[in-house]
């Protein structure tokens, strides 16, 4: 087991902390990345396996947003509840033109992993090369609207493939019932149980700071997507390096799979 430990005031949002998880990887076949507060389904890794296979898919991602772990723990892994899956297939703009996906629909008792048009952070799981070769963009600092499209699109223009899984096995614990405290029982809280929040400007980083970080990761977002208000100067296309469009199918294909036209606001 490795482990990267980091303090909180070092944190600069989840794409450049799920880079930090792709430098653990070493030789390993397979990827799991999952969210924080997060419970499995019995046997769930037997079952990852089996749904990754069933694709006949080498560049098969499953992922999904999870379902929450009230319903595992109601319902003590029943089958006929795990098989109604999260499946995404919505999204729309916020008020700074990024990309916010919609909340999951759900199907029932499908026979196969089902294709599908988005990909999600919160839980995906694929043959390793897919995060060697499509590594979380760390330069995307604050930055949470547009993260999870802009990472779909990269896997997908590089010739990935989402699938929604026949049955759920990984869960979410949206209402933070797995948290030791929360709201005021942190105040009553001693010892470890107790959390001190941290403010940016005690490791000093002021609320401009945070601020321009996001401003610079929209703006890197709307470049590598064509949406209005990004740099499409080939300079600025070059400087994402890495970190931008693969070359086995093109964003315009990719607007019309999954009816996000980025340009078309």
């Amino acid at each position: 087991i490795d482990v990267m430990d980091m303090s909180a005031v070092d944190s600069r949002g989840p794409s450049f902390s799920r880079y930090l998880h792709s430098l653990i990887l070493t030789d390993e076949d397979f990827f799991l990345q999952i969210d924080s507060h997060m419970d499995f389904a019995k046997s769930w890794d037997t079952k990852l396996m089996n749904e990754w296979g069933a694709t006949n898919n080498e560049y098969a991602i499953l992922t999904s947003y999870p379902a929450d772990t009230a319903r595992l723990h109601a319902n003590g892994n029943n089958e006929n509840v795990m098989r109604e899956v999260p499946y995404l297939c919505s999204a729309s703009f916020n008020s700074a033109n990024l990309v916010r996906q919609g909340p999951a629909v759900a199907l029932v008792n499908i026979a196969t992993p089902a294709l599908q048009p988005l990909y999600s952070s919160m839980f995906s799981f694929s043959r390793s090369h897919a995060f060697r070769r499509v590594t979380p963009d760390p330069n995307l600092q604050h930055a949470y609207d547009g993260v999870e499209f802009s990472m779909g699109a990269r896997l997908w223009t590089r010739g990935y493939d989402f699938y929604a899984p026949t049955e759920t096995v990984v869960f979410h614990d949206y209402k933070q019932a797995m948290a030791v405290t929360e709201g005021k029982e942190n105040d009553k809280a001693e010892g470890h149980n107790h959390v001190d929040p941290v403010g940016w400007t005690e490791n000093g980083m002021s609320p401009w700071d945070k601020r321009k970080m996001f401003e610079d990761a929209s703006l890197r977002m709307k470049t590598l997507l064509n949406t209005p208000g990004g740099d499409n100067t080939l300079a600025a296309i070059a400087s994402l390096t890495k970190f931008g469009l693969g070359s086995a199918r093109t964003l315009q294909q990719y607007w019309a799979f999954c009816g996000v036209n980025t340009k078309a606001l």
